[in-house]
Protein backbone atom coordinates (compact mmCIF):
# COMPACT_ATOMS: atom_id res chain seq x y z
CA UNK A 1 0.00 0.00 0.00
CA UNK A 2 2.95 2.54 0.48
CA UNK A 3 4.47 2.06 -2.52
CA UNK A 4 1.22 2.87 -4.47
CA UNK A 5 0.30 5.77 -2.44
CA UNK A 6 4.39 6.86 -2.71
CA UNK A 7 3.56 6.30 -6.47
CA UNK A 8 0.27 8.40 -6.85
CA UNK A 9 1.14 11.23 -4.24
CA UNK A 10 4.61 11.51 -6.39
CA UNK A 11 2.68 12.32 -9.92
CA UNK A 12 1.28 15.10 -8.18
CA UNK A 13 3.70 17.58 -8.99
CA UNK A 14 7.06 18.83 -8.31
CA UNK A 15 8.74 21.99 -6.61
CA UNK A 16 12.22 23.17 -7.77
CA UNK A 17 12.29 25.85 -4.70
CA UNK A 18 10.95 28.52 -6.49
CA UNK A 19 7.76 27.66 -9.10
CA UNK A 20 5.45 24.56 -8.20
CA UNK A 21 4.93 22.30 -11.84
CA UNK A 22 1.92 19.81 -11.28
CA UNK A 23 2.22 16.50 -13.28
CA UNK A 24 0.23 15.57 -16.31
CA UNK A 25 -1.61 13.30 -14.36
CA UNK A 26 -2.06 15.41 -11.18
CA UNK A 27 -6.39 15.32 -11.45
CA UNK A 28 -6.19 11.66 -11.41
CA UNK A 29 -3.71 11.27 -8.44
CA UNK A 30 -5.81 13.75 -6.48
CA UNK A 31 -8.89 11.14 -7.56
CA UNK A 32 -6.89 8.11 -6.38
CA UNK A 33 -6.02 9.44 -2.81
CA UNK A 34 -10.04 10.76 -2.61
CA UNK A 35 -10.90 6.77 -3.18
CA UNK A 36 -7.70 5.99 -1.36
CA UNK A 37 -8.87 7.73 1.87
CA UNK A 38 -12.59 6.30 1.91
CA UNK A 39 -11.33 2.64 1.80
CA UNK A 40 -9.05 3.37 4.98
CA UNK A 41 -9.10 1.17 7.62
CA UNK A 42 -9.65 1.20 11.82
CA UNK A 43 -6.26 2.53 12.20
CA UNK A 44 -6.56 5.25 9.72
CA UNK A 45 -2.78 3.82 7.91
CA UNK A 46 -3.45 5.71 4.86
CA UNK A 47 -4.32 9.09 6.97
CA UNK A 48 -1.10 8.61 8.83
CA UNK A 49 0.74 8.16 6.24
CA UNK A 50 -0.30 10.71 3.62
CA UNK A 51 0.31 13.09 7.09
CA UNK A 52 3.96 11.58 7.35
CA UNK A 53 4.76 12.36 4.10
CA UNK A 54 3.24 15.67 4.20
CA UNK A 55 1.46 16.03 1.18
CA UNK A 56 -0.91 18.78 2.21
CA UNK A 57 1.91 21.14 3.00
CA UNK A 58 4.09 20.26 -0.07
CA UNK A 59 1.56 19.49 -2.86
CA UNK A 60 -2.07 20.10 -2.39
CA UNK A 61 -1.94 23.72 -1.44
CA UNK A 62 0.60 24.71 -3.68
CA UNK A 63 -1.49 23.42 -6.67
CA UNK A 64 -4.82 25.02 -5.06
CA UNK A 65 -2.74 28.48 -4.35
CA UNK A 66 -0.71 28.15 -8.23
CA UNK A 67 -3.88 26.36 -10.28
CA UNK A 68 -6.59 28.10 -9.26
CA UNK A 69 -7.86 28.84 -12.58
CA UNK A 70 -8.28 25.27 -12.92
CA UNK A 71 -11.73 25.27 -11.91
CA UNK A 72 -12.32 21.22 -11.79
CA UNK A 73 -8.90 20.66 -10.24
CA UNK A 74 -9.34 23.11 -7.62
CA UNK A 75 -12.93 21.65 -6.85
CA UNK A 76 -10.91 18.48 -6.17
CA UNK A 77 -8.23 19.74 -4.51
CA UNK A 78 -11.03 21.27 -1.83
CA UNK A 79 -12.97 17.68 -1.96
CA UNK A 80 -9.50 15.70 -0.56
CA UNK A 81 -8.57 18.89 1.99
CA UNK A 82 -12.04 18.68 3.24
CA UNK A 83 -11.28 14.79 4.11
CA UNK A 84 -7.78 15.04 5.17
CA UNK A 85 -8.43 17.92 8.32
CA UNK A 86 -11.70 16.40 9.25
CA UNK A 87 -11.38 15.44 13.13
CA UNK A 88 -9.57 12.91 14.61
CA UNK A 89 -12.94 12.13 16.77
CA UNK A 90 -14.82 11.54 13.37
CA UNK A 91 -11.86 9.22 12.20
CA UNK A 92 -11.85 6.66 14.52
CA UNK A 93 -15.45 6.03 14.08
CA UNK A 94 -16.66 9.04 16.24
CA UNK A 95 -15.21 7.11 19.72
CA UNK A 96 -12.23 8.33 21.64
CA UNK A 97 -9.69 5.40 22.18
CA UNK A 98 -10.00 4.13 25.86
CA UNK A 99 -6.35 3.77 28.29
CA UNK A 100 -6.05 -0.08 27.35
CA UNK A 101 -5.63 0.24 23.91
CA UNK A 102 -1.87 1.31 23.33
CA UNK A 103 -1.97 1.09 19.99
CA UNK A 104 -5.44 3.25 19.30
CA UNK A 105 -4.22 5.87 21.34
CA UNK A 106 -0.89 6.18 19.68
CA UNK A 107 -2.56 6.20 16.45
CA UNK A 108 -5.11 8.91 17.69
CA UNK A 109 -2.59 11.10 19.03
CA UNK A 110 -0.84 11.01 15.83
CA UNK A 111 -3.61 11.44 13.84
CA UNK A 112 -3.78 15.06 15.97
CA UNK A 113 -0.38 15.94 15.54
CA UNK A 114 -0.50 15.79 11.83
CA UNK A 115 -3.83 17.73 12.34
CA UNK A 116 -1.93 20.69 14.18
CA UNK A 117 0.81 20.78 10.86
CA UNK A 118 -2.35 21.23 8.49
CA UNK A 119 -3.48 24.05 10.73
CA UNK A 120 0.00 25.94 10.91
CA UNK A 121 0.27 25.39 6.97
CA UNK A 122 -3.16 27.23 6.01
CA UNK A 123 -1.41 30.12 7.76
CA UNK A 124 -0.08 31.10 4.65
CA UNK A 125 -2.65 34.04 2.90
CA UNK A 126 -2.51 33.07 -0.39
CA UNK A 127 -4.43 29.65 0.69
CA UNK A 128 -7.14 31.67 2.57
CA UNK A 129 -7.18 34.05 -0.60
CA UNK A 130 -7.95 31.26 -3.07
CA UNK A 131 -10.95 29.95 -1.04
CA UNK A 132 -12.22 33.85 -0.32
CA UNK A 133 -12.25 34.29 -4.06
CA UNK A 134 -14.30 30.79 -4.72
CA UNK A 135 -16.64 31.12 -1.92
CA UNK A 136 -17.06 35.11 -3.13
CA UNK A 137 -17.64 33.91 -6.57
CA UNK A 138 -20.49 31.47 -5.47
CA UNK A 139 -22.19 34.32 -3.20
CA UNK A 140 -22.54 36.59 -6.13
CA UNK A 141 -24.79 33.94 -8.07
CA UNK A 142 -28.75 34.45 -7.18
CA UNK A 143 -29.43 31.02 -5.26
CA UNK A 144 -32.11 29.67 -8.08
CA UNK A 145 -29.11 30.01 -10.40
CA UNK A 146 -26.99 27.57 -8.75
CA UNK A 147 -25.72 24.78 -9.90
CA UNK A 148 -25.61 21.68 -7.99
CA UNK A 149 -21.91 21.47 -7.86
CA UNK A 150 -21.56 25.02 -6.64
CA UNK A 151 -24.06 23.96 -3.75
CA UNK A 152 -21.37 21.46 -2.89
CA UNK A 153 -18.43 23.39 -3.28
CA UNK A 154 -19.78 25.81 -1.18
CA UNK A 155 -20.31 23.26 1.87
CA UNK A 156 -17.28 21.99 1.42
CA UNK A 157 -15.41 25.54 1.69
CA UNK A 158 -17.11 26.14 4.47
CA UNK A 159 -16.37 22.59 5.96
CA UNK A 160 -12.68 23.20 5.42
CA UNK A 161 -13.24 26.19 7.40
CA UNK A 162 -14.67 24.63 10.13
CA UNK A 163 -11.76 21.42 10.21
CA UNK A 164 -9.24 23.85 10.46
CA UNK A 165 -10.80 26.17 13.00
CA UNK A 166 -11.92 22.81 15.08
CA UNK A 167 -7.98 21.53 15.40
CA UNK A 168 -7.53 21.43 18.94
CA UNK A 169 -4.56 24.03 20.23
CA UNK A 170 -1.64 22.52 22.10
CA UNK A 171 -0.05 25.38 24.45
CA UNK A 172 3.12 23.56 24.94
CA UNK A 173 3.96 23.17 21.64
CA UNK A 174 3.23 26.70 20.97
CA UNK A 175 4.39 28.26 23.34
CA UNK A 176 2.44 31.80 23.24
CA UNK A 177 1.28 33.80 26.08
CA UNK A 178 -1.34 36.22 26.49
CA UNK A 179 -1.23 39.29 23.73
CA UNK A 180 0.37 36.91 21.21
CA UNK A 181 -0.68 36.15 17.92
CA UNK A 182 -1.04 31.96 18.06
CA UNK A 183 -2.05 29.83 15.19
CA UNK A 184 -5.47 30.23 15.74
CA UNK A 185 -5.82 33.94 15.47
CA UNK A 186 -3.33 33.90 12.41
CA UNK A 187 -6.07 31.88 10.25
CA UNK A 188 -8.54 34.05 11.96
CA UNK A 189 -6.58 37.48 11.04
CA UNK A 190 -6.21 35.62 7.21
CA UNK A 191 -10.14 34.89 7.36
CA UNK A 192 -10.65 38.83 7.97
CA UNK A 193 -8.57 39.80 5.76
CA UNK A 194 -9.76 38.01 2.95
CA UNK A 195 -13.05 39.00 3.04
CA UNK A 196 -14.29 35.84 4.49
CA UNK A 197 -16.06 36.48 7.43
CA UNK A 198 -18.02 39.22 5.42
CA UNK A 199 -19.22 36.27 3.59
CA UNK A 200 -19.82 34.43 6.90
CA UNK A 201 -21.99 37.36 8.00
CA UNK A 202 -23.84 37.23 4.58
CA UNK A 203 -24.82 33.37 4.51
CA UNK A 204 -25.92 33.18 8.19
CA UNK A 205 -28.30 36.38 8.23
CA UNK A 206 -29.57 36.42 4.28
CA UNK A 207 -33.08 34.37 4.42
CA UNK A 208 -32.16 32.65 1.06
CA UNK A 209 -28.93 30.86 2.98
CA UNK A 210 -30.53 29.50 5.77
CA UNK A 211 -28.99 25.96 4.70
CA UNK A 212 -25.52 27.18 5.72
CA UNK A 213 -26.89 28.84 9.08
CA UNK A 214 -25.40 25.79 11.31
CA UNK A 215 -22.02 25.54 9.21
CA UNK A 216 -21.56 29.68 10.16
CA UNK A 217 -23.04 29.11 13.72
CA UNK A 218 -20.36 26.44 14.61
CA UNK A 219 -17.71 28.53 12.55
CA UNK A 220 -18.47 31.49 14.70
CA UNK A 221 -17.96 29.58 17.74
CA UNK A 222 -14.81 27.85 16.84
CA UNK A 223 -13.40 31.32 16.48
CA UNK A 224 -14.72 32.72 19.61
CA UNK A 225 -13.22 29.87 21.11
CA UNK A 226 -10.99 30.16 24.58
CA UNK A 227 -11.89 34.46 24.44
CA UNK A 228 -13.43 35.85 27.67
CA UNK A 229 -16.78 37.81 26.85
CA UNK A 230 -16.02 40.02 29.28
CA UNK A 231 -12.37 41.21 28.20
CA UNK A 232 -13.92 41.29 24.04
CA UNK A 233 -16.36 43.65 25.37
CA UNK A 234 -14.03 45.88 27.07
CA UNK A 235 -11.90 45.63 23.46
CA UNK A 236 -13.42 48.96 21.72
CA UNK A 237 -14.09 51.04 24.94
CA UNK A 238 -10.98 54.13 25.59
CA UNK A 239 -10.19 54.10 28.81
CA UNK A 240 -10.47 57.73 30.76
CA UNK A 241 -7.91 59.10 33.42
CA UNK A 242 -9.76 58.24 36.13
CA UNK A 243 -9.99 54.58 35.34
CA UNK A 244 -6.15 54.69 34.34
CA UNK A 245 -5.19 56.70 37.76
CA UNK A 246 -7.48 53.79 39.75
CA UNK A 247 -5.56 50.50 38.28
CA UNK A 248 -2.38 52.64 39.13
CA UNK A 249 -3.21 52.90 42.72
CA UNK A 250 -4.77 49.47 42.94
CA UNK A 251 -1.23 48.09 41.90
CA UNK A 252 0.63 50.14 43.87
CA UNK A 253 -1.16 48.63 46.53
CA UNK A 254 -0.71 45.19 45.81
CA UNK A 255 3.08 45.92 45.53
CA UNK A 256 2.76 47.63 48.86
CA UNK A 257 0.79 44.85 50.23
CA UNK A 258 3.31 42.53 48.80
CA UNK A 259 6.47 44.34 50.25
CA UNK A 260 4.95 44.34 54.12
CA UNK A 261 4.46 40.31 53.58
CA UNK A 262 7.92 39.68 52.68
CA UNK A 263 9.21 42.28 55.94
CA UNK A 264 6.84 40.05 58.13
CA UNK A 265 7.83 36.66 56.94
CA UNK A 266 11.60 37.60 57.10
CA UNK A 267 10.99 38.93 60.80
CA UNK A 268 9.23 35.76 61.86
CA UNK A 269 11.37 32.67 60.25
CA UNK A 270 14.81 34.80 60.13
CA UNK A 271 18.03 34.05 58.07
CA UNK A 272 18.31 30.91 59.28
CA UNK A 273 17.91 27.57 56.69
CA UNK A 274 15.16 25.45 57.86
CA UNK A 275 17.60 22.18 57.71
CA UNK A 276 18.62 23.57 61.45
CA UNK A 277 15.25 23.95 63.05
CA UNK A 278 15.17 20.97 64.97
CA UNK A 279 13.05 18.74 66.45
CA UNK A 280 9.38 19.48 68.17
CA UNK A 281 7.07 17.52 70.02
CA UNK A 282 3.34 18.81 69.50
CA UNK A 283 0.99 18.26 72.22
CA UNK A 284 -2.26 17.09 72.64
CA UNK A 285 -1.31 15.14 69.46
CA UNK A 286 -0.77 11.40 70.27
CA UNK A 287 1.15 8.80 68.13
CA UNK A 288 0.80 5.61 67.11
CA UNK A 289 3.10 4.95 70.28
CA UNK A 290 0.54 6.71 72.52
CA UNK A 291 3.45 9.59 73.23
CA UNK A 292 3.43 12.90 72.14
CA UNK A 293 3.74 13.24 68.41
CA UNK A 294 7.38 14.42 67.23
CA UNK A 295 7.69 16.65 64.14
CA UNK A 296 10.93 17.68 62.24
CA UNK A 297 10.00 20.74 61.04
CA UNK A 298 8.91 24.12 62.21
CA UNK A 299 5.63 25.07 62.16
CA UNK A 300 3.27 28.64 62.37
CA UNK A 301 0.48 27.21 63.36
CA UNK A 302 -1.28 23.90 63.98
CA UNK A 303 -3.12 24.05 60.83
CA UNK A 304 0.01 23.88 58.82
CA UNK A 305 0.34 19.91 60.55
CA UNK A 306 0.62 18.02 57.89
CA UNK A 307 1.51 13.68 57.58
CA UNK A 308 2.43 13.73 53.94
CA UNK A 309 5.23 15.96 53.85
CA UNK A 310 7.58 12.75 53.37
CA UNK A 311 5.84 10.62 51.34
CA UNK A 312 6.20 9.68 47.84
CA UNK A 313 3.01 10.08 45.76
CA UNK A 314 1.91 7.06 43.98
CA UNK A 315 3.13 7.19 39.97
CA UNK A 316 0.66 6.57 37.57
CA UNK A 317 1.21 4.80 33.87
CA UNK A 318 0.79 7.07 31.08
CA UNK A 319 -1.91 5.33 29.74
CA UNK A 320 -3.61 5.40 32.86
CA UNK A 321 -3.55 8.96 33.36
CA UNK A 322 -6.68 11.04 33.07
CA UNK A 323 -6.92 13.29 29.81
CA UNK A 324 -5.67 16.60 30.13
CA UNK A 325 -8.00 19.56 30.75
CA UNK A 326 -9.02 21.42 27.40
CA UNK A 327 -7.30 24.53 26.83
CA UNK A 328 -8.86 27.15 29.17
CA UNK A 329 -9.45 31.36 28.47
CA UNK A 330 -6.43 33.19 26.62
CA UNK A 331 -5.98 36.84 25.53
CA UNK A 332 -5.31 37.31 21.69
CA UNK A 333 -4.05 39.95 20.64
CA UNK A 334 -5.09 43.60 20.38
CA UNK A 335 -6.00 43.55 16.81
CA UNK A 336 -7.31 40.33 16.72
CA UNK A 337 -10.06 40.75 19.45
CA UNK A 338 -11.37 44.16 17.50
CA UNK A 339 -12.14 41.88 14.47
Amino acid sequence: MSSELLATYAGLGTYDGENYYKGDECLACVKDLIRALKVDDDTCEIRRHLGKAGILQKDLLSILVNFSDDTILRNDVIRLLVNLTQPAYLCFGKTYPRGKEKDAMRYFMEVNHYLRQYKEAFVAERVMQVLGAALGEMCKKDWQSREDDDVVLVERILVLVRNILHVPPDPQEEKRTDDDVSIHDQIIWNLHSNGIDDLLLFLGSNPDEKQWCMHVLEILFLILREQSPAVLAKTGKTRTVEERKKDEEAIDDLIQRERAHKQAMRQICGTRHSRFGGTYVVMNEKSISDQNQIYHRPLQSLGLLSRDVEKRPRRTNKLRRPAPDAPGERCSTYSVRMI
